[in-house]
């Protein structure tokens, strides 16, 4: 499967203090145990200039994407979709996605054989999300929400092994 992962998993994945740690840092974890799973860049590379932009080199989702670009396979490189103007304008005036994570993570997500974006950003939730799948036929999940597609264990149990606790 292949999956366009949202900057802000990696980037909480390393936070201790942000709620959402366990769930980014576990998805990360079986992601990267999970050999028939690929990121999703683009092939102008922003996404990953996006990432790097945002992740100290000493933190785990900068080690993670480290680990995933040097694998065979791991990665997959897509030319950003062209969203229909009327889509387009549907997400960043009635369901005010950030244009950015439009221009970036939709785009590239649209143009992956999945369509799944996994994000903990609350712009993708309500109205978007049902725009996106309405309309482009998207998926968006958070990285605790994809967990029963990545792992046959339950949460709590794959958490514990994870995290340890």
């Amino acid at each position: 499967m292949e999956l366009t992962i949202d900057t802000n998993v990696l980037v909480k994945s390393g936070v201790k203090t942000d709620p959402a740690r366990a769930s980014c840092f576990v998805f990360l974890h079986e992601f990267k145990s999970r050999q028939d799973l690929a990121l999703v860049l683009d092939d102008e590379r922003l996404v990953e200039g996006e990432y790097r932009a945002h992740l100290n080199a000493m933190t785990y989702g900068h080690k993670w994407l480290e680990y995933v670009l040097l694998q065979k396979g791991r990665s997959k490189l897509v030319k950003r979709a062209e969203l229909p103007p009327p889509v387009k304008a549907e997400l960043l005036d009635d369901c005010h996605l950030d244009p950015s994570d439009l221009n970036l993570f939709v785009r590239v997500a649209l143009a992956s054989d999945s369509r799944v974006v996994v994000t903990h950003d609350g712009d993708y939730w309500g109205r978007s999300k049902r725009c996106l799948k309405r309309r482009l036929k998207m998926e968006v999940e958070s990285a605790r929400s994809i967990h029963p597609r990545l792992c046959t264990s339950e949460w709590d149990s794959c958490r514990r092994r994870v995290m340890g606790g």
